[in-house]
């Protein structure tokens, strides 16, 4: 009897020469809503094609034979056939030039065809310069593409093509246009005689807002940062209580919906922060200016104001539009240094501001608390800082981890979201949420196999009840905190943090209600960043209409569906951009570098080789597996790691490892290590 043949639609993701495609509607039978694509089906899809694909016979491939039984079931996978590119997502890509007597073609660049793409006519390049090259016709497994050149960038290496490589490939926006700069400076005009009036001017022109220039109000960012979008305050109560303020920059003041400042806010989405440079989401005249909480000067805000008990449970809260008028601009290092030293003056901080600042850090720490207590799960990644020079080359490449001014600023950033959705949400109107839905049954049970590679210490359950592992949302948030906990300050934390993260569905803008995991909030928002984030810009615009009784023209359901859709791919595009902007100076750091000896750890193992992140170069490379040769070794599938025939031979995430940098390629995006064994190792 002839098999019925099962067609589905998705978006295609390129994994090596092979792929996947994520489906956006109905999944096979299996559940499993991704598929893989043999390098041999592949037909001429880019990534971020919407295609249709055919499910293929559930055949094993052959290499899967050769495993045990059980490594063989979990490597198996739904496997299926691209059929039609039902959409492009780009018909330009960035890549490098090259030439022969005969032909000139393009590499492009971060593997993405399996073929190079042959020049037909364009601008002329020179031999391995950087190009923008528009495809006429894609590259399959079997044929080359066809394509002209239509812009050629220059050198990797040369000042600012990096940056201009990453525009391109990622179609990140260039200037803003005349009508745009126009709004802002007309915005500008209109907010100058309050800034340089006096207090009574200030209040006749202020009407409607509530004065907090008298209170104690100060900014803690990064020491580079240039656009301040919330400061904070923070008093005790008779009863030993808290009241904490979170002004946020009024930036719904400025943008207008539907003028051009806002129609280009929205096109961008987000702000994009590259190594040495910001692609913003507003013009200068606005972000870095009047919607900036500068030291010293009078801005309009919206305040979050929450009571706490001794104890941080809230008590309430009011939102309401403020002005105020920062007393002092902090960097996190500097109010690091001050609550490390114990409240000596540091940097000339006052008496005032240190009392404030160790009054903030205990409430943190109280909010904090009950966070964990309350099931919110908290990974401990430090944010990786790429120092340049003035001449756009890096310098060098530093961790920042989760210190305790950072951590202070976020908890009072994360109450205030949530009390911004809580006052949206008790109107009963729908809003962009920020949502990260609890991970699947399956994706769960996979983490729990491969957490056994680490051993019994690092199991995510307790052994096996017999009436079955927990299935309820608070019981796998539970044991995912606790599991963090027991790997906090051992050698396996990074690798058991990435794996815990790698499990988790990604966070995205949506009006449909489903809470936020990790936080272990119900109800969660984007408020605090309107600056940098449109979703925030939004849930101003909502706030702003409940205050003032017009809500009867707010979005729709329906409107908030497709605008949460656009904001979580731009959003998604930034932090690509982002990633591979650093990627691109780690790489020219270490092309410098060559033979250097890096101590890390594995943070991942592959079929084709073992991840390797520096411990103080925080870079991540590969070592290959062939130059993995002190021993012959297998690749365990459903635990991700490599056995080798000698006894005791097991490399693993978390294992620690002497490398040496061996290659670090502009075109390919990689870093290749290889492995210094301990003398007599090697077979």
């Amino acid at each position: 009897m002839r098999r019925p043949r099962r067609f589905y639609c998705g978006i295609f993701r390129r994994k090596g020469n092979s792929g996947m495609v994520l489906l956006d509607g109905a999944v096979p039978p299996n559940g499993s809503d991704r598929l893989f694509i043999p390098a041999s089906c592949t037909l001429d899809a880019a990534p971020g094609d919407r295609v249709r694909v055919e499910l293929l016979p559930d055949e094993e491939p052959s290499w899967l034979r050769h495993l045990p039984h059980r490594q063989r079931a979990a490597a198996a996978r739904p496997r299926a056939e691209v059929i039609e590119v039902l959409e492009r997502a780009k018909y330009r890509f960035v890549g490098t030039f090259h030439s022969d007597r005969r032909r000139a073609w393009v590499d492009i660049d971060g593997e993405i065809f399996q073929k190079p793409v042959l020049i037909t006519d364009g601008l002329n390049a020179s031999q391995g310069q950087k190009v923008v090259v528009e495809i006429k016709r894609f590259p399959t497994p079997t044929h080359r593409g066809e394509g002209k050149i239509v812009e050629v960038l220059g050198r990797l290496g040369e000042r600012g093509v990096d940056r201009v490589v990453i525009e391109r490939q990622f179609d990140l926006p260039g200037d803003f246009d005349a009508e745009v700069l126009r709004e802002a400076r007309e915005a500008a005009r209109a907010f100058e005689p309050v800034a340089a009036a006096g207090p009574e001017k200030i209040a006749e022109l202020l009407r409607g807002r509530t004065d907090l220039t008298g209170e104690l109000v100060i900014t803690i960012d990064p020491e580079d940062a240039r656009d301040f979008d919330d400061a904070v305050s923070l008093t005790r109560g008779a009863d030993g209580g808290y009241c904490l303020g979170v002004h946020i920059a009024d930036v719904s003041h400025f943008v207008r919906t539907g003028s051009a400042i806002d129609l280009q806010a929205r096109r961008r989405g987000t702000s994009v922060y590259l190594p040495g440079a910001v692609i913003p989401m507003l013009p200068e005249e606005l972000c870095n200016h009047l919607a900036s909480l500068q030291p010293g000067a009078p801005r309009l805000t919206k305040t979050v104001m929450i009571d706490y008990s001794p104890t941080g449970e809230p008590l309430g809260a009011r939102i309401f539009r403020s002005y105020i008028r920062s007393r002092r601009r902090l960097s996190y290092e500097t109010a690091d240094a001050f609550l490390a030293a114990g409240g000596p003056r540091v940097d000339d901080i006052s008496p005032e501001v240190g009392k404030l600042l160790r009054r903030m850090n205990r409430l943190a720490e109280i909010l904090r608390a009950r966070r964990r207590k309350h099931g919110a799960i908290e990974l401990n990644f430090p944010n990786v800082k790429i120092i340049t020079g003035d001449d756009g080359r890096v310098v060098a490449i530093r961790p920042e981890p989760m210190t305790p001014a950072r951590r202070m600023i976020e908890e009072f950033m994360l109450a205030a979201n949530r009390e911004a959705a809580r006052f949206v949400h008790r109107h009963r109107l729908p809003f962009l949420r920020r949502i990260h839905p609890e991970p699947s049954e399956a994706k769960i049970e996979a983490l729990a196999d491969r957490l056994a590679a680490f051993g019994p210490a690092f199991a995510l359950y307790p052994p096996k009840p017999k009436a079955g592992r927990p299935k309820e949302s608070l019981s796998i948030r539970a044991a995912l905190g606790s599991l963090i906990e027991r790997a906090r300050g051992t050698d396996r934390e990074e690798a058991i943090e990435t794996v815990v993260l790698r499990s988790m569905p990604k966070a995205v803008y949506s009006p449909e209600n489903q809470g936020h995991f990790a936080l272990a909030f119900k109800c969660y928002t984007h408020f605090t960043s309107p600056i940098r984030r449109y979703p925030d810009l939004t849930i101003h615009r909502l706030i702003d209409a409940i205050l003032d009784g017009q809500t009867a023209s707010v979005p729709t359901k329906e409107e908030l569906f497709q605008l949460g859709e656009e904001m979580s791919a731009k959003e998604r595009g930034a932090q690509e951009a982002e990633r591979e902007g650093k990627k691109l100076k780690m790489i020219e750091l270490l092309s410098r570098h060559i033979g250097q000896t890096v101590r890390g750890a594995v943070t991942g193992v592959e079929r084709f080789g073992v991840f390797v992140r520096g411990r103080f170069i925080p870079v991540e490379g590969m070592i290959p597996l062939h130059l993995l040769d002190n021993d012959r070794y297998r690749f365990d599938p459903q635990l991700k790691i490599l056995t080798g025939l000698k006894k005791g031979n097991i490399i693993r995430p978390g294992d620690r490892m002497t490398v040496t940098v061996a290659a670090a390629d502009f075109d390919t995006r990689q870093i290749t290590f290889a492995p210094v064994w301990p003398r007599g190792s090697r077979k």
